[in-house]
């Protein structure tokens, strides 16, 4: 209804001077203004001032209805005019300080004036704007028959829109243009992303207008409409109105090229539009249709020999072109009444007829033969289905008749790949008491895999009450539910399940037996599998409880117990518990697009949580034997280890790489993780520091790390990592690459950052052979390689340290010989230098120099070591290696010394005797043939291993020129123990002895009874 009741209004006047004045008030919901207004008669043609201040003005319910909701303006309205009629008015009106709300936002318009003038007997009317609407119209017309011109248009276009009376031997062109602003404050359903243009010509004689319009793109709910053309012309003869989209998009279809006609013959209106679906097959839509209005006003919509694509078929409606296919519909009853329509593509076929009354009075008969479940159901993420359906349906209510009888079956049904065989479903029953006896059944090989029977009740809202029996069904069709986080579900399951409730909340009770269950988790590359166990099924809930996995890579196992959780069978998640004291936890191999990668075996507790959709994986307990990380600065440069984690500088622009940056962030999508671990010696850890250079990191030791990663480019880590034993790889220069023993003690610590990591680590690289210091000692009497080796001490930043420091140490050498080359290197640029010879070249240098024997010695290491690796690995209980040393051949010194083919050797022999030695023959002439090296066998006399016997052999410490090379040998006895001072090592000795006497009584008197040891209560 417009009745509408306005209250609290005041107003107020004068008349003086034929002049009319008053004030005007209103304060209701509905408006609220104060307005002066004047009226002045004085001159031939009447002049109209008018000012008005409206604070609320509700649209909608004060004037033309706008949508739904709220619509209110306020603003400022300055008017002046003359004339003796509203249309002979000339002068403006304009509007400031305006504003329009709806319920989503406050919309501020920009001035607006509206100027009438009168010319010739002509109008014009002008809109000035700049965000809101402007336009102009030009003719002879009269303003206050506008808006009946162009509904009368319309109406000779569209003979079912009311028509309306006008004034004969008007007509007006016109162009207007409405902002993005105004619709979005008048109509917040529609979004426009450039101007609507509307333009043309209308009279109000017949067959003389035309209208345009045209949007570049126009949003509505759902609807996407792109460049659209809309145009009337009542004049043509062949249509009379015209409708192009280059582009339509909705949630079910998308098209293209869409071209619409219409064309009105005596009373009825000829619809016929083309476009192409935006599909793969690109297959095009002819849709022919007529409208018609009858008596009572129905609307009757016939259908004409229409092709329309379905799957990947084309479908013909209305096959022989006859009259009686159509759908009617009438706006006041609601009544909607289906006659006769028939769709057909090769031996497929669809038939509906139906009515529908009210709620107590409808008819739906509808017939499916043949058709492929690809052509009818629309495209699904999750579920892939094949076959063909038949379905026969007939539902009916009246005062006469009620029933319902379905039936319906697929043959061949095939989900995701999975051949599920025949599927039979029948229900029947009365439509009156609304309640219907439910069977269906999935049947393969003459197996009835399911089979259900129970009661469907209410069509408006129907519920279920269903016994279904399951017989070894396999559910490898239900792979696609894990999305990305988990693939590969797998298994059988057997039972008995109630399944109840509304269809919009379906619960189930009951037990089945899952087998061979198998799942895959592709982030962490590990396929599981599960022994048979009993799942419990409660409302909508899967409980497993305490169900056995292994690993197919390691053969490793965990307990699993948890629920696997749905809401209607659509949004599952997950709350599972796996438990293991060694399983195996990430098997990912080496990708650099992947965040980290790399082999890891946990001693502890992984949860998995969440919607599958957006799992989130907590991680908490220590690592265990064959755990091996690596932790890479860039790319892996060659390194021979294939697992690490590869963090990102979220601080860094990834502009060339934006690509790559976006494919690493997208495998990981759908996950949140967070891992507490505690890392054990039996863990490697491999970090590479420099991205420039390559060096790495690898060792072992203890420490403790948590990481929490997550879709949204979070990676924080916190922990740190003391080493025990491992290498450094230092690189640098192009020339160097050395391997350096890692001391133990060292420690790398995260704090937040992965990238802003400390460490302050100590490593020491043995010279292989030794180094000649003759040219330190500038003493050419002294011509002995003695051990040498190069401390580096790393510390800073872990992925930018700073500049390492070199130390050069003489490992068991005289004190004199050390006493007197560290006397040499006492100046930190010379000791800094020669550690980069030794490291580069092998050798001591004289200031700067480059030797051959350096070079040569370089090949040779690398050579060396890629042939020990072939005969041997790290954890071999025997060692063995090669190494080729290019002897001394100085013009500096005036000696030479013979080059030296070296193997080493490191073994147990057993428990308690071990074996480490290196031998070498010398090759060439300038010396005698005969075996060199050290050698040194250690027996272990105690469990401490505190207590020693050595028996060794090894070169003399000097040799001068013309001497032949000599040897010590010797043995004895070695005992550690720790102690401060003196008489700290005498307590030990006595509180040990004192403690051994004591121990060995109480073996003695105490009494042990299987297992227990009884103490006499007397003597407490």
């Amino acid at each position: 209804s417009n009745n509408f009741y306005i209250s609290n209004i005041e107003l107020e006047g004068s008349f003086k001077n034929k002049q009319l004045r008053n004030k005007l008030s209103v304060d209701n919901d509905l408006i609220q203004l104060k307005s002066d207004l004047r009226f002045d008669f004085s001159d031939s043609l009447p002049q109209y001032t008018l000012a008005a201040n409206i604070s609320k003005w509700d649209i909608n319910r004060l004037g033309v209805k706008i949508g739904e909701g709220k619509r209110e303006f306020k603003g400022v309205v300055l008017g002046g005019f003359r004339g003796k009629s509203f249309d002979d008015l000339e002068g403006e009106l304009k509007i400031s300080a305006a504003q329009i709300s709806n319920e989503n936002k406050v919309v501020k318009i920009n001035p607006i004036t509206i100027s009438q003038k009168l010319y010739e007997g002509n109008t014009q009317l002008t809109i000035i704007n700049s965000d809101c609407i402007s336009g102009s119209a030009k003719g002879k017309f009269k303003a206050s028959q506008l808006t009946k011109l162009f509904q009368q248009t319309l109406h000779q276009a569209y003979p079912f829109l009311p028509e309306k009376q006008t004034i004969k031997g008007q007509e007006l062109q016109f162009n207007l243009k409405i902002y993005k602003k105004l619709l979005d404050a008048l109509y917040p359903e529609f979004s426009i992303s450039k101007n609507i243009t509307l333009k043309g010509k209308i009279a109000s004689d017949l067959k003389n207008s035309n209208l345009f319009l045209d949007a570049p793109l126009l949003r509505w709910n759902t609807i996407q409409l792109e460049r659209l053309h809309f145009q009337i012309d009542t004049n043509n003869p062949i249509y009379n109105t015209f409708l192009s989209v280059d582009r339509i998009t909705q949630d079910y279809i998308k098209g293209r090229s869409f071209k619409m006609i219409s064309t009105k013959l005596k009373d009825t209106l000829y619809f016929r539009s083309e476009f192409t679906n935006e599909s793969k097959d690109k297959t095009p839509f002819e849709i022919n249709f007529y409208h018609t209005m009858l008596v009572d006003g129905t609307s009757s919509f016939g259908f004409k020999r229409t092709k329309f694509p379905l799957g990947k078929e084309t479908w013909i409606l209305n096959p022989d072109d006859t009259s009686n296919q159509k759908i009617s519909y009438n706006a006041k009853t609601k009544q909607i009444i289906i006659t006769d329509l028939l769709a057909v593509t090769d031996d497929q076929l669809i038939e509906l007829s139906g009515a529908y009354y009210n709620k107590d009075k409808f008819n739906v008969d509808l017939e499916v033969q043949n058709i492929l479940l690809e052509n009818l159901l629309p495209d699904s993420r999750v579920f892939k289905q094949l076959g063909s359906a038949d379905l026969d349906l007939v539902i009916s209510r009246s005062a006469g008749t009620n029933e319902l009888d379905i039936s319906a079956n697929i043959d061949d049904w095939n989900i995701n790949g999975q051949q599920l065989g025949l599927f039979d479903f029948n229900a029947i029953g009365n439509s009156l008491m609304n309640t219907y006896l439910v069977s269906f059944n999935l049947e393969k090989d003459l197996k009835k895999e399911i089979s259900a029977k129970g009661i469907w009740q209410d069509l408006e809202d129907p519920s279920l009450n269903l016994n279904i029996s399951f017989d070894s069904l396999n559910l490898n069709f239900l792979s696609p539910l894990g999305k990305d986080a988990i693939k590969n579900i797998a298994g059988r399951i057997t039972g008995d399940v109630n399944l109840w409730g509304s269809l919009n909340k379906l619960n189930h009770n009951g037990y089945l037996n899952l087998e061979d269950a198998k799942i895959t988790i592709p982030y962490l590359n590990i396929d599981y599998e599960a022994e048979t166990t009993l799942v419990d099924l409660s409302n909508q809930d899967f409980n497993f409880k305490e169900t056995k996995l292994f690993d197919s890579a390691e053969g490793t196992s965990a307990l699993l117990n948890g629920k696997l959780s749905h809401l209607n069978f659509r949004d599952w998640s997950l709350d599972m518990n796996i438990d293991s004291d060694r399983m195996l936890l990430l098997n990912t191999p080496k990708d650099s697009e992947s965040l980290f990668f790399g082999k890891g075996f946990l001693d502890g507790n992984l949860n998995l949580s969440g919607p599958t959709k957006n799992l989130k994986i907590s991680l908490k307990g220590s690592t265990k034997e064959g755990t091996s990380i690596k932790i890479p600065w860039a790319e892996s440069y060659g390194l021979s280890d294939n697992d690490f984690i590869k963090f990102i500088d979220k601080n860094k622009q990834y502009v060339k790489d934006f690509k790559s940056e976006e494919k690493v962030l997208k495998e990981i999508r759908g996950l949140e993780m967070d891992f507490e671990l505690d890392l054990t010696n039996e863990a490697s850890i491999e970090i590479v520091i420099d991205q420039e250079t390559g060096s790495y990191l690898s060792g072992r030791g203890a420490g403790n790390l948590f990481m929490e990663i997550n879709t949204s480019g979070k990676f924080n880590m916190w922990g740190d990592f003391i080493t025990s034993d491992g290498i450094y790889n230092f690189k640098n220069l192009g020339v160097i690459d050395k391997k350096f023993n890692l001391k133990p003690g060292g420690s790398i610590i995260w704090e937040g950052n992965p990238l802003d990591a400390q460490m302050n680590l100590e490593a020491v690289y043995n010279v292989p052979g030794g180094a000649n210091p003759a040219l330190l000692l500038d003493n050419p009497n002294f011509n002995k390689s003695i051990p040498t080796e190069v401390l580096i001490r790393l510390q800073g930043n872990l992925l930018k340290p700073e500049d390492p420091a070199f130390e050069i140490n003489f490992p068991n050498t005289s004190g004199t010989v050390a006493s007197e080359i560290n006397y040499r290197l006492a100046d930190p640029q010379r000791s800094q230098l020669q550690a980069i010879s030794l490291l580069s070249q092998g050798i001591f240098i004289n200031e700067v120099s480059v030797s051959m024997q350096g070079i040569t010695n370089n090949l040779y290491q690398k050579a060396s070591d890629i042939v020990s690796n072939l005969i041997g690995e790290d954890n071999d209980k025997l060692k063995v290696g090669i190494d080729y040393l290019q002897g001394d051949k100085s013009a500096l010194l005036d000696i030479a010394t013979q080059d030296r083919l070296g193997f080493t050797l490191s073994t147990k022999i057993s428990d308690r005797v071990l074996l480490n030695g290196k031998i070498g023959v010398p090759v060439g002439g300038l010396e005698q043939t005969l075996i060199v090296g050290n050698i040194q066998i250690d027996f272990i006399l105690n469990d401490e291993g505190s207590l020693r016997a050595k028996v060794f052999n090894k070169e003399n410490e000097f040799r001068y020129i013309g001497d032949e090379l000599g040897y010590t040998q010797g043995f004895g006895l070695s005992y550690d123990v720790d102690f401060n001072t003196f008489k700290d090592l005498i307590k030990k000795i006595i509180t040990n002895q004192i403690s051994e006497t004591t121990s060995d009584q109480i073996e003695k008197e105490d009494t042990v009874i299987g297992g227990v040891r009884f103490i006499n209560k007397n003597e407490l």
